[in-house]
């Protein structure tokens, strides 16, 4: 088979420990669609992969893209996320004098610039942004300095 002919690939992975929260039986593709806000959802080690959902705030619009995809998504209390497919905000440095609140990885929220050529971070929880206003979000798992 030649890459041209592939229409989309799934990659699942994880530890020998640990079971995925979404068997491969469960996967959805992508269809490309851009309809309501398309969401780059990528690991720390850069694999991602692009949904899409509907919704008056992003926050709507994400449970819709991760009900449609069968996504696990728990949304925070505060609007913005406490889990992707059981991934969660974990300390990775404990506090120090220099950096008295330690290092933790989270789900950064990052939107198109001005000018539509890349990404910036955006301190808006999802449930404070109107989809109108962003077809596009990256959620990038990882550690940010501010």
């Amino acid at each position: 088979m030649k890459t041209a002919e592939v229409e989309a690939i799934a990659v699942v992975y994880s530890s020998t420990a640990d079971v995925p929260l979404v068997t491969p039986s469960d996967a959805k593709v992508w269809n490309h669609s851009t309809n309501g806000t398309v969401f780059t959802i990528e690991s720390s080690s850069g694999l991602f992969f692009k949904v899409n959902g509907t919704g008056d705030k992003v926050l709507d619009a994400f449970i819709n893209a991760t009900a449609t995809y069968n996504i696990p998504f728990v949304p925070s209390s505060t609007g913005g996320i406490d889990s992707i497919f059981g991934i969660e905000t974990a300390q990775v440095e404990p506090p120090s004098e220099a950096n008295p609140d330690g290092v933790w990885n989270r789900w950064i929220q990052k939107v198109r610039t001005a000018d539509g050529t890349g990404w910036e971070s955006t301190i808006l929880k999802m449930s404070n942004i109107n989809s109108s206003d962003t077809s596009e979000m990256k959620l990038i798992y990882g550690t940010e300095t501010y």
